[in-house]
């Protein structure tokens, strides 16, 4: 029978060898890289998705205002002493039996610049289902427009039926508007028309 020799002196130790500082300052920056462009990414698909949410909900607007003055064969009327308010729950309590409801009053957008706004003042935060019922919240994402009549509303082809109420979505493009024939624009905003006049200027 052969034994095997038993090992003699030390056992032979592995040094791992550390990160350099130029190495670790490497990776920081590639890490730095890829956080900015994932950010970019979630930023330009939000924005997607919001201004797909946006399109959306004026066309179910124009949907709504096209069978009430169908049934109705006029332009919703408004109270004339009513404040923001008032005007916007009179606007939503005529509308629902043509299927707006509360939630159709308001986007993501607005929702979100809302959300952003309570928590630098430290409030709570809201859902969708709370906006338009406390008195903070009642100023609705679009709002229709004033006409004395349908046929007024129908034949002023560059008056918007339903327009945002204010550049929710952040993405510089203006007001988003529905006009009589139904189709979606963009309405410039005021610091895009800025930018334009400035840019003619020597």
């Amino acid at each position: 029978m052969r034994f095997l020799p038993l090992p003699t002196g030390h056992p032979r130790r592995h040094h791992r060898r550390g990160f350099t500082f130029p190495e670790l300052l490497t990776t920081l920056v590639i890490l730095a890289i890829l956080m900015v462009a994932a950010f970019q990414g979630y930023s330009k698909l939000r924005q997607r998705a919001e201004k797909v949410d946006t399109i959306t909900k004026l066309k179910n607007m124009y949907t709504a205002l096209t069978g009430y003055v169908a049934d109705k064969h006029d332009w919703p009327h408004e109270p004339e002493d009513a404040d923001h308010e008032q005007l916007w729950e009179w606007w939503m309590n005529t509308m629902k039996p043509w299927g707006l409801q509360q939630d159709a009053w308001f986007s993501s957008a607005h929702l979100r610049v809302v959300n952003r706004q309570r928590k630098e003042s430290g409030q709570k935060t809201v859902e969708m289902s709370e906006m338009g019922k406390d008195s903070g919240l009642k100023i609705p994402s679009f709002f229709p427009g004033k006409f004395d009549d349908y046929d007024e509303a129908y034949s002023s082809r560059y008056q918007p039926w339903v327009s945002e109420t204010g550049e929710y979505r952040g993405d510089s493009e203006g007001h988003m508007v529905i006009t009589p024939g139904g189709t979606v624009s963009t309405m410039p905003s005021m610091s895009a028309i800025n930018s334009y006049r400035n840019s003619g200027k020597k």
